[in-house]
């Protein structure tokens, strides 16, 4: 009888890499593996470096639905926030539905976006979460080379989350409006109060040209580099900045 079996499985490389791994055995016993695109979630306040692997011919979502491929429990997050589809050529990115049947906000390369295709490098954020869209392995060495970035609010307001995450590599806006990655809706921080960024020196604040200005320590500052256990005073949040390995945070 000439058929293949096929076998799929969950290996420490898949545990590792978020890829799904499959071996086909053929007549001839020969495995092969495919590797297919995927979105890694890079900035968030939880589930970092979480992988959703994308199959031709299969569409996913995000969203806090339980049924969604990659489920992210967040306020901020409406049951289906984002769909992926397989195109003829690229993969498609839409926004989803909200409770109300509204469409939520969708953001790729900080642009608002209902619709798209990706390619592959570009973010999309989605409920103050930020993804990646990839098409290969990671750069051998790329996690642990560089600090992980950690900021929790030690003091301050209400938010819908206390602590945020960033993956070396990433920059991101920090303030009270929807398009803000790290969302702190206090109106004594500005809609787009400040950017930290990432580059060869390691992490960098950026004020953006804020009413009430950003402190680092006690001073403020237009532009600073950040140091582990740093603080921060965004308007009313007293903010903790810490630089973890990004092993930690996988």
């Amino acid at each position: 009888m000439d058929f293949a079996l096929r076998t799929l499985f969950q290996s420490p490389f898949e545990a590792h890499t978020g890829l799904r791994v499959e071996l086909g055995l053929g007549p001839r016993g020969v495995a092969a593996m495919s590797l297919d695109y995927r979105v890694r979630l890079v900035a968030g306040p939880r589930q970092l470096g979480a992988m959703l692997a994308l199959r031709e011919g299969r569409s996913a979502t995000i969203g806090r639905r339980e049924d969604c491929s990659l489920v992210l429990a967040s306020a901020r997050v409406s049951p289906v926030h984002v769909h992926l589809r397989a195109g003829a050529s690229a993969w498609r990115i839409e926004a989803g539905e909200t409770t109300m049947g509204h469409t939520p906000l969708l953001l790729v390369n900080e642009a608002r976006c209902s619709q798209g295709t990706l390619s592959p490098g570009d973010v999309f954020d989605a409920g103050g979460h930020r993804f990646r869209f990839e098409d290969d392995l990671p750069p051998a060495g790329t996690p642990g080379k560089a600090d992980a970035l950690c900021l929790q609010i030690r003091h301050g307001p209400s938010s819908p989350e206390k602590s945020f995450f960033a993956l070396f590599g990433e920059s991101f806006i920090i303030g009270h409006s929807r398009t803000a990655l790290w969302l702190l809706p206090e109106p004594s921080a500005s809609r787009h109060h400040c950017r930290i960024e990432s580059g060869k020196s390691g992490w960098i604040l950026r004020d953006l040209q804020s009413r009430n200005g950003t402190f680092l320590n006690g001073d403020r500052v237009k532009s600073a580099p950040l140091c582990h256990l740093d603080r921060l005073m965004i308007g009313k949040y007293d903010v903790q900045v810490s630089l973890i390995e990004a092993a930690e945070v996988y």
